[in-house]
Parts: C-alpha cells; sequence; structure tokens
C-alpha cells in the first residue's frame, strides 16, 4: 500500500529539475579580486621574501613598497554539459513532476499516483494530468505503467537514486523543497513566475548562478533563466506577482533587483525548522502523558521519557510525514507498549511504522 498523503518535504535533483525548466545558454562571468603584485612590489629582491611567501610575516605587513592589481577570474557555464538535455516542461507538466516527488518514492524512485488528487493538487483537469503523465514518461523523466486500481499508476522517477550520489559519483546536487513551497507554486498560471521562482530557490543550493541572492543582481543576469523573449519588463512583472512576493523578498532599482527568500521557505533552513517545531510537539505530547498519569496515581498512572537521540530520530520522521500523524503514533505506542509493559527495542523505528500506518489509514479515508 502506497501513501498518497504527501510528504512535508521532497528532494528534487537538478539532473531533472534544472533541465525541466528550461538550460540557460552559454555564458561565462568576469570577477576581480585584489592580490599583491610581487613583481611590482619588488617581493623577488627581498631579503625575507624565500620564508614568507605568503606574505603573512611582520616586514610584509610593515612593507611600504607594497602595490597590488586585480586578478581576473573566467567562469564558464554550461548546463547541457553538466546536467545533459531535455524537453523544458510547461506549467502542469512541471508542477506534476514536482508533485510525484511528494509521494513517499522508494530507494528507486517508484511512487504510486491517484490521478484525482493530483488534479485537485495541480488545479487542472484529470485529463490533463493523464496526458501529462504519458507526456512525462515520453520524454524520458519518468517511466509510467498502469496502477493496481482504475485511476492510479506506478511511476519511475528517472535517474532518482543519483539525487543523493557525491560529486566524485557523478551527482549533480538536490533540493529540499516544503509541500508549502509546492502548494504555493500550484497557485500560479504563468509558466515563466513558477521557472524563475524554482531557479531562484536552487540557487540557495547551488553555486551556477552567481549573484542571484543577498546582491543586487542586474536584469540581464536574470533574464538568462528565462526565454530569450523576456524582457525587462517581463521580469519585474514577475518580480510583482503574488506568488513570488510570497516566496521571497524583493527590493527594485532602475536598473537591478535585490532577492531574498522568506525564511520559511528557505531550503536551507526547511528541514532544521521542521525538526525543531517537531520537537515541541513531541515535548508537549509527553508533558501531557505524564500530567495525566500524575492525575492517575502511581497505581494506575505511569509516566514515560525519552531520550534525546530517542527524540531526534523521532523528529527526522517530520521531514516525510505530517506531525498529526507522528503525533498519534506516539500515543498509541504510549497506550499499546508503555502501560502494557511490552518491549520497545526501538522507539524512533516503531514511531515511524505506526506513523506510516497512520498516514495510510488518513487517506483511505479522506
Amino acid at each position: 500500500m502506497y501513501s498518497s498523503e504527501p510528504s512535508s518535504i521532497a528532494k528534487l535533483g537538478f539532473i531533472n529539475l534544472i533541465p525541466a525548466m528550461r538550460l540557460m545558454d552559454n555564458f561565462k562571468t568576469i570577477s576581480y579580486t585584489q592580490v599583491l603584485d610581487e613583481s611590482g612590489s619588488g617581493c623577488f629582491s627581498c631579503p625575507h621574501f624565500a620564508s614568507c611567501k605568503l606574505h603573512t610575516s611582520d616586514h610584509c605587513i610593515r612593507c611600504l613598497k607594497k602595490k597590488y592589481k586585480l586578478d581576473e577570474t573566467v567562469k564558464y557555464v554550461n548546463e547541457k554539459n553538466r546536467y545533459g538535455e531535455k524537453t523544458p516542461l510547461q506549467r502542469n507538466a512541471l508542477l506534476l513532476f514536482l508533485y510525484l516527488h511528494y509521494l513517499h518514492p522508494d530507494q528507486y524512485g517508484l511512487v504510486q499516483v491517484t490521478v484525482s488528487k493530483a488534479a485537485e493538487t495541480i488545479h487542472c483537469t484529470e485529463r490533463s494530468i493523464r496526458n501529462n503523465l504519458h507526456l512525462l514518461n515520453k520524454l524520458n523523466y519518468i517511466s509510467l505503467q498502469k496502477g493496481e486500481y482504475p485511476g492510479t499508476y506506478f511511476a519511475f522517477i528517472q535517474s532518482y537514486p543519483q539525487y543523493f550520489h557525491t560529486m566524485e559519483q557523478g551527482g549533480r546536487n538536490y533540493i529540499s523543497l516544503s509541500y508549502n513551497t509546492f502548494q504555493t507554486l500550484t497557485e500560479e498560471k504563468e509558466i515563466n513566475t513558477i521557472r524563475l521562482s524554482l531557479r531562484i530557490l536552487t540557487s540557495a543550493i547551488d553555486g551556477t548562478t552567481p549573484k542571484l541572492l543577498h546582491n543586487e543582481t542586474s536584469y540581464k543576469e536574470i533574464r538568462r533563466l528565462l526565454p530569450n523573449y523576456c524582457c525587462n519588463k517581463f521580469v519585474r512583472r514577475i518580480t510583482e506577482t503574488k506568488t513570488f512576493h510570497t516566496l521571497f523578498q524583493i527590493a527594485h532599482t532602475a536598473h537591478t533587483v535585490f532577492i531574498d527568500i522568506v525564511e520559511a521557505f528557505n531550503p536551507n533552513k526547511l528541514a532544521e525548522n521542521l525538526k525543531k517545531d517537531c520537537l515541541l510537539q513531541i515535548d508537549e505530547c509527553i508533558k501531557s502523558i505524564n500530567e495525566k498519569a500524575n492525575q492517575l496515581g502511581y497505581k494506575l498512572g505511569k509516566h514515560w521519557f525519552l531520550t534525546k537521540k530517542e527524540k531526534a530520530d523521532i523528529a527526522n520522521i517530520a521531514l516525510q510525514y505530517q506531525p498529526i500523524h507522528i503525533i498519534n503514533a506516539l500515543h498509541t505506542v504510549y497506550d499499546s507498549f508503555i502501560l502494557q509493559k511490552r518491549k520497545i527495542d526501538n522507539v524512533g523505528a516503531l514511531v515511524r511504522t505506526i506513523t506510516q500506518s497512520n498516514s495510510r489509514f488518513y487517506d483511505l479515508n479522506s
């Protein structure tokens, strides 16, 4: 049985996500760094040069003959070479592909998708979902086959195991996006707003797009992320949409824009915030259980205390399942194991199993 309730976080590999959004045209960037001009400063004739080639000695620091120059660094960006080439996706296909990643892929990327729930989530028709599933299959984003029940499909997300490979193993990195971020994107109808939003979010993880966050970025640099027909006016219109203002903090000048990610949607802080919130709910749950035990007295009541590691293991479940199912699982463990004095080998594993079951039961009754 597969859970159709979406996970709190999805991990999206750049090897699929970047081509799905649209590859940038090849370009180069030039950066300048101020460095010591050893020749102009006379370093080679200095008696201290042999003992301090890093120029950190007191003699170098106090030297009045030092001269500096600008060192030019050229960086070439070729996304086709790095990620491969696939056909870019339009709105419904792109959102559907993102949605599949929230359906608890196994280690090989296998998910089961229910057409009606996908259509409701992405705000399109069931026919569009079916058509786009077949399109994703044709474009080699997924491998598709009919599911066990009417209105369901099995889909293998292509290259899913590669998402988590190191750079030495040929990995291309991945980004963790919250389901709240995905829901915000589903409210947007314009594909280029979705593309630009995803591009800026990925730039928080990936370093191939320089100066995109926490800096004044020119419209020319932003236009690289979009199709050639997108002019400065088009870009400015995107940055003024409700979707964009939900995800980002923006400030404009005549020729540049300053962009930062709203903390609630920041991929770098996402997992940490989810686990922190879940830990608070775990503490409240255990506190409530022990308060009831106090009211029952020592003959009937039984207290339950979790170790720091056990709470951390349970909080990690929040990266996949909604906290409400985790809290319900804790109550089940207390009633069925703690009160019954049954042995528990691994609290975290037991809570995870019951949480999965709670999620599936919720799906069947929703």
